[in-house]
């Protein structure tokens, strides 16, 4: 399963730009899967929002159920991501009276430096391949301690009460 995904992240940095759109969807589908392996609670795609203007924005994948994280995706196979991609996507989140950090954007590429340091969380190429191959061990592990600390609740109230 996880070469499986390795092998879709390598089909996605070689996409051409012709068929960018349809490589910017797969990566969602694959940011979206990941996010579920990792068992993120409540992980939706294309979200809309209507910001305190009326304007409607849609948001790639949004997961988390108290504390949201809004995530935007970017295909760019041959080149950095520009500074004014982020900044779009920070303004979109201000808009809609959400704070900056509680935003993800990730590539398959690299980014300019300054896109980096205007206070949206960033993910580039070489890391998203990082989290895609951990993400089913980390799963596995978030199950594991899930199950442990409920057992051990019951078995603290079953003493107790």
């Amino acid at each position: 399963m996880i070469i499986k995904y390795s092998k879709k992240i390598t089909q996605l940095f070689r996409r051409r730009a012709s068929r960018s759109q349809k490589a910017g969807k797969e990566l969602e589908n694959l940011v979206e899967n990941m996010f579920k392996k990792r068992l993120m609670l409540n992980v939706k795609t294309n979200v809309r929002l209507k910001d305190k203007n009326g304007d409607y924005s849609e948001i790639d994948v949004v997961y988390g159920l108290f504390l949201k994280t809004y995530v935007e995706c970017k295909n760019y196979s041959n080149q950095p991501v520009p500074l004014k991609d982020v900044a779009k996507f920070k303004e979109v989140l201000i808009l809609n009276g959400i704070h900056p950090h509680r935003g993800l954007f990730i590539t398959t590429s690299d980014y300019v430096p300054r896109a980096r340091k205007i206070g949206v969380k960033t993910i580039d190429g070489k890391q998203l391949k990082t989290m895609q191959r951990l993400s089913l061990p980390i799963g596995i592990t978030k199950c594991f301690l899930y199950i442990t600390g409920t057992l051990l609740a019951f078995q603290y109230l079953a003493e107790n009460y």
